[in-house]
């Protein structure tokens, strides 16, 4: 099955799952490392337009630094998502180790994927 790119490109659908930031994720860890890569790229990305900043007209630079700004800030939640998200999966790891110890059941084969 064939997809449609922005810029006109078309591949097939594991291509795109590869390229995009859609992909399926399996666990939240998973989630949080995807946030983490996001706000590298945003931090990248303000540190790019920061450089460039003494080349342009003054509005431009206003707006630069207003994009960079956002970009540091959007950084920053991710990574707090981030964080939360790691936090939550480990509170549910412990709260399964905790019903599977109930019950009888050896805790290391706990394993929690979410679909």
């Amino acid at each position: 099955m064939a997809v449609k790119l922005l810029r006109g490109m078309t591949a097939n659908r594991k291509e795109y799952e590869k390229q995009s930031w859609r992909v399926a994720v399996r666990s939240l860890s998973e989630l949080a490392d995807n946030y983490d890569e996001c706000a590298k790229a945003h931090e990248a990305t303000a540190e790019m337009i920061l450089a460039g900043l003494t080349s342009s007209a003054s509005e431009i630079r206003w707006h630069q630094r207003e994009r960079a700004g956002w970009l540091t800030a959007e950084a920053s939640a991710l990574r707090d998502r981030a964080t939360e998200l790691r936090k939550i999966e480990a509170a549910m790891f412990d709260e399964l180790r905790g019903l599977a110890a109930a019950a009888g059941k050896s805790t290391t084969k706990v394993r929690l994927l979410i679909d």
